[in-house]
């Protein structure tokens, strides 16, 4: 069993084609958070940055902007995104656009605006001004009640600025993480410790998130061909906001493995608030060698300042423009600690 099967797995979650019901956005079932459009509108503009992770745990951002024609008029523009000094890299799976960056997750927008049709905007021409690179999507029609999606995915920096002393940090969602591990019976038995404390450091709500966490008892390493049983999952139990199940996902290494998945689905973290979280398990140690890397998914919704440039609409003829910006998590990323196997001892080892 090899690393593609990994590879697989993220595909899955990643690369389902966009969905609009009814060709209206997606809404808040609580409408008193929903937000009335201020005055009188020609354009609606909701952008959505979501930062996720690729191969290798390369991290990307999906940057998507739908534009709608609110009027009775057709409306023609050239549609802008700027791509932030340095972080314009070509490689096999980036830049994408159009159809094949779309994902299945709808956009949101907390009021029901009902759109007629809609088109994605396919390659947009790129343009390098002076030390800048923009991407330009040029005279889009829009017709009346309709609407566009200019759509792709680029690089986002480099891995370590989800990381921490402490743990892990997403957008303004930080993990503080606390490992604890010990044998018992001679060293036949192994019990692991794990504790989350997730704080809501930002100054907007995390709204629907769904953290999953593996830990791997046995991995499948790339181009061998046995697989390597670290450990036998006896018992599992977790703090009442943590349901689990066996499953086969991945490690930190971006191997195959099966393991406990652990998964918290938290409706709202509001700003400060600490949500505590802990699972325990216990094992028969099955590996004098090896590591042993949880792996972690995040999945969340949340408002605040922009992590990307915004989108610029140009246009001969005066626009009234409503907009509306989020950040949407959807990450697959390592843990920043891991669980090393010896012969008498078992470590908890930060990765730095």
């Amino acid at each position: 069993m090899k690393k593609n099967i990994l590879i697989f797995t993220l595909s899955i979650i990643f690369t389902f084609g966009y969905l609009i019901e009814g060709y209206s956005f997606s809404f808040p079932s609580d409408s008193r958070r929903s937000e009335a459009l201020k005055g009188n509108p020609s354009i609606l503009i909701v952008e959505r940055d979501v930062p996720q992770t690729r191969v290798d745990f390369e991290p990307v951002i999906n940057h998507q902007a739908l534009i709608a024609n609110l009027s009775d008029k057709t409306i023609e523009m050239d549609i802008e995104s700027p791509i932030p000094k340095s972080l314009y890299i070509i490689k096999k799976f980036y830049p994408t656009f159009g159809q094949e960056s779309v994902l299945a997750m709808p956009m949101y927008y907390p009021q029901k605006i009902k759109i007629s049709n809609y088109k994605i905007l396919e390659r947009p021409s790129i343009e390098k001004r002076n030390e800048e690179i923009v991407f330009r999507w040029a005279n889009v029609s829009i017709p009346p009640g309709q609407a566009v999606i200019a759509s792709y995915e680029n690089y986002f920096g480099n891995l370590s600025q989800f990381y921490t002393k402490e743990g892990l940090r997403v957008l303004e969602l930080h993990v503080h993480t606390s490992y604890g591990v010990s044998l018992k019976d001679g060293g036949k038995k192994v019990i692991f410790n794990l504790n989350y404390n997730l704080e809501n450091k930002g100054e907007n709500d995390v709204e629907d998130l769904l953290m999953d966490v593996i830990l791997p008892d046995v991995v499948y390493p790339e181009g061998e061909k046995s697989e390597i049983k670290l450990f036998d999952t006896i018992e599992t139990t977790a703090s009442s906001q943590v349901k689990f199940h066996r499953g086969m996902l991945g490690d930190g290494f971006g191997k195959a493995a099966t393991g406990t998945i652990f998964t918290a689905n938290i409706p709202k973290i509001k700003p400060g608030e600490l949500n505590k979280l802990w699972m325990n398990v216990e094992g028969k140690k099955g590996a004098n060698r090896g590591e042993c890397y949880p792996l972690f998914t995040f999945q969340f919704r949340m408002k605040g300042p922009p992590i990307w440039p915004r989108t610029i609409l140009k246009s001969k003829k005066k626009l009234e423009i409503e907009k509306f910006y989020y950040r949407q998590a959807n990450l697959v990323i390592p843990d920043s600690k891991l669980f090393r196997f010896g012969p008498q001892r078992i470590e908890v080892i930060p990765l730095k």
